[in-house]
């Protein structure tokens, strides 16, 4: 089925979204008009340019810090061989000194081991003897032999750590500039929201003052002319609720991933207490470092559409997000807070609720925007 026909028409729609809780008696705060209309939905946006600059940032620094991290395991590993080798030396040492003067002596006295065989009793006693010998001096040679391998071996690996340490500081400044690169991704990102939400809201309520202005001088015309008149006066018209002035933004880049994961989960695990998704704070913040997104705005859009996963249209689907359902609350996150940085923004902006929720996209700002100011 194309998208022409998934989609109901724009009336449906904004009937829809209008009347999506009045009829399910799941009341978010006492309005029901400011879900999302799930059909107008856009779950699978394609990233533009700029995300997908923040996404790759994302992925680099992500195989630097791992590819840092198993050079660092390895470094480990080989400190210790290197501790274990040193410390068995000295007795390996002992037992190789010990060995090296018994076949001196064995090599100094030969008329003695030549006497101890030709006193063998009979062929099988000669040939015991001669084992017996052989063997002692195997074992010898054979400590002498573990000494030269365990020298080699500390050798060998203490060369091997050396490289490793110049690949881990190799490594670590890789990771470094993909961590600053990505930072200076997001802060590029928060910035340009920033603009664009003030931009946006000035725009909104400039057009706010000029419908209020027009509706004024249409009352005071309609009243003049209808001045002495019989007639019921004409009811007021309605007009565009006005939003709030734009979120304050405190979402600090200037972090690494965990320090960020580290802030972020608390704060948002808070505001999902008592939840279904309580304890999903981890999650939520690792998807929006890893989509350069606000981590506050997933949360509360979960918030505005099920009160936080309690009434989901699909299984994990805590946002109207289209008819999408998933398996587990990880998969349901990652994925709508990508559907997010990829199709709606950095955060919440005028123009993200007119694509989100069209009919009544004012008051589902609005609603959004409080609910971040929670987290």
């Amino acid at each position: 089925m194309d998208a022409a026909k998934r989609r109901l028409p724009r009336t449906a729609a904004a009937l829809a979204c209008a009347g999506a809780l009045a009829f399910s008696g799941v009341p978010f705060d006492g309005s029901p008009a400011s879900r999302a209309f799930a059909e107008d939905i856009d779950t699978a946006p394609v990233a533009d340019e700029f995300q997908q600059r923040v996404e790759q940032t994302s992925a680099d620094y992500l195989a630097a810090t791992e590819h840092l991290s198993s050079i660092e395991r390895s470094i480990e590993e080989n400190r210790a061989q290197i501790e274990r080798l040193e410390a068995a030396l000295p007795a390996q040492q002992a037992r190789s000194n010990d060995a090296a003067t018994a076949l001196y002596k064995m090599q100094s006295d030969s008329a003695s081991i030549v006497t101890l065989l030709l006193n063998a009793r009979d062929f099988s006693d000669f040939m015991r003897n001669l084992e017996y010998i052989g063997s002692v001096a195997d074992r010898n040679v054979a400590e002498i032999n573990e000494l030269q391998s365990m020298k080699a071996q500390l050798d060998r690996t203490e060369a091997e750590l050396e490289t490793q340490r110049v690949a881990a500081e190799r490594a670590a400044a890789d990771a470094q500039s993909a961590l600053e690169e990505a930072q200076a991704a997001r802060e590029e990102a928060q910035r340009i929201a920033r603009e664009k939400a003030e931009r946006e809201a000035a725009e909104a309520q400039a057009a706010a003052e000029e419908a209020a202005r027009i509706a004024a001088e249409e009352a005071a015309k309609s009243e003049a002319e209808n001045a002495g008149a019989a007639e019921a006066p004409e009811s007021p018209k309605t007009t565009a609720s006005p939003i709030a002035a734009p979120l304050a933004d405190d979402v600090d880049w200037d972090a690494d991933a965990q320090q960020f994961i580290d802030t972020w989960a608390p704060r948002i695990d808070a505001y999902l207490a008592g939840s279904p998704m309580a304890g999903q704070g981890e999650a939520y913040a690792k998807a929006a470092w890893t989509y350069g997104i606000d981590p506050r705005f997933s949360p509360a859009i979960s918030a505005v559409e099920s009160s936080k996963g309690a009434y989901c249209f699909k299984p994990h689907n805590a946002w109207g997000w289209g008819s999408v359902s998933w398996g587990s609350w990880e998969d349901a996150i990652n994925g709508h807070v990508a559907g997010l940085a990829r199709g709606y923004g950095y955060t919440v902006s005028p123009s993200a609720a007119k694509k989100y929720c069209p009919p009544t996209w004012q008051d589902w700002y609005n609603k959004v925007s409080y609910q971040m100011s929670l987290i």
